[in-house]
């Protein structure tokens, strides 16, 4: 079921740079970090709305730019679940989910 069109895992500038990460795990994991963030993002501009415009503009310019990221890995990694691809066992997992997989971490946006 490979689509020619979509690049395979490594081949993608959105992949890692290390071949021995999993390329689904890693925008799997991108994915989780940028909403992450958005949430830290939206609470800190909720913060300095009202008593310091100045930050919360920043943090508007930082929510959108959170935002475009994570809609970019959230592309990649449906582009290589459409193409047939999952995360390769003999591959590594990125930190994050590799502590995930260990029950180190917590995750992300859990209140």
């Amino acid at each position: 079921m490979e689509d020619k069109r979509i690049l395979p895992p490594g081949k993608s500038p959105l992949d890692p740079s290390v071949s021995e990460i999993d390329a689904v795990a890693f925008s799997l994991n991108k994915v989780r970090t940028f909403l992450h963030w958005i949430d830290e993002h939206r609470a800190s501009f909720e913060t300095a709305r009202a008593s310091d415009p100045d930050t919360a503009e920043r943090e508007l310019e930082n929510l959108a730019h959170a935002t475009n990221e994570a809609l970019t890995h959230i592309g990649r990694l449906t582009e290589l679940l459409l193409a047939g691809y999952s995360i390769n066992s003999a591959k590594r997992l990125p930190r994050d989910l590799a502590r995930l997989t260990q029950g180190d971490l917590q995750p992300p946006l859990t209140g």
